[in-house]
């Protein structure tokens, strides 16, 4: 294969801006601190049962 002068700059090209991405890349596979979600339930009277099971099941989802 012949390396042409297109080539060439194509491949220096898609080299540089790998190179140029690789901090951002590596960046965001990093661990930041956790997210917190809320939600509001019924704890009392009537629907305190539903509440309670949603709050298991939600614990049970993010684990």
């Amino acid at each position: 294969m012949r390396l042409t002068r297109r080539t060439f700059l194509a491949g220096t090209g898609a080299g540089a801006v790998g190179v140029a991405m690789g901090p951002w890349v590596l960046r965001s596979w990093a661990q930041g601190a956790p997210i917190k979600i809320g939600i509001v339930l019924p704890y009392t009277g009537v629907y305190a049962v539903l509440g309670e099971s949603i709050t298991q099941a939600m614990e049970l989802v993010f684990e």
